[in-house]
């Protein structure tokens, strides 16, 4: 079976998409990926055919910036749903409509934050299929987002459903927002398999002038998508190991 996988033009979005993909893989399945054509050099060198659709961050940024009324970048909510719902996904759904055109896919894969997925899905009549980033994002960007979403679907001809797409979970239950309980789609628990770097790379000089301990980071998820009491669970953990 073909399967498209679609994604934001970043290794915070790209990255925890692999694994999965790679299972797909082994499978027996075909897949490929759509995102920003400068990226797709690095889809390709973790070995996936990759379709240019989109633009970059850099773009995307400024153009949100220049948004009348646009929100200040601190307020990461609003800010977010205007950068991805606002001006990436209207930019990129064109191209990621040819995409499956041309690959032809039975299912679409899509970064949660590639609100581009949902709508091409539905155009494409293929089903789609939400992957987490990491932590839950909040509710409320998903509400602000599909406010600015609203014109984009009518002018597609198509409707949101009436509980969303199913979504691959690959955050750990004790670090997962609460939320997570509330959203509509079917949350189906993955578990995490890491991936950080293609053939040929190698961490930087600069790594192992580090302090011996553990450090926790989260690239993609902004840190109030933390439940209570997630700080301070990081905190005894990599206290234990101190």
């Amino acid at each position: 079976m073909r399967i498209l996988a679609t994604c934001l033009p970043g290794h915070g979005h790209f990255h925890p998409m692999v694994p999965i993909a790679r299972a797909l893989q082994a499978a027996g399945h075909e897949v490929a990926f759509a995102t920003e054509q400068r990226f797709c050099r690095r889809v390709a060198a973790a070995g996936f055919p990759a379709f240019p659709a989109g633009i970059g961050p850099g773009k995307v940024f400024e153009r949100t910036l220049a948004r009348p009324g646009a929100a200040r970048p601190d307020d990461s909510s609003r800010f977010g749903a205007q950068m991805f719902a606002g001006v990436a996904a209207p930019a990129k759904v064109p191209e990621l409509v040819c995409a499956i055109d041309e690959w032809r896919p039975l299912l679409l894969i899509y970064d949660v934050t590639d609100f581009t997925g949902p709508i091409a899905a539905a155009s494409a009549g293929i089903p789609g299929v939400a992957h987490s980033l990491g932590p839950m994002f909040p509710l409320e960007l998903s509400r602000l987002a599909a406010e600015l979403l609203a014109p984009l679907w009518r002018e597609w001809g198509v409707t949101p459903g009436p509980l969303g797409d199913p979504y691959l979970d690959i955050c750990p239950p004790s670090l997962q927002s609460p939320d997570i309980r509330r959203i509509g789609a079917a949350v189906h628990p993955l578990r995490l398999v890491p991936f950080d770097a293609v053939a040929g790379e190698a961490l930087p000089p600069w790594v192992s002038d580090l302090a011996p301990r553990p450090t926790v980071t989260s690239p993609s998820a902004p840190s109030r998508t933390a439940p209570p009491g997630c700080s301070k669970r990081r905190s005894r953990a990599c206290a234990t190991r101190r």
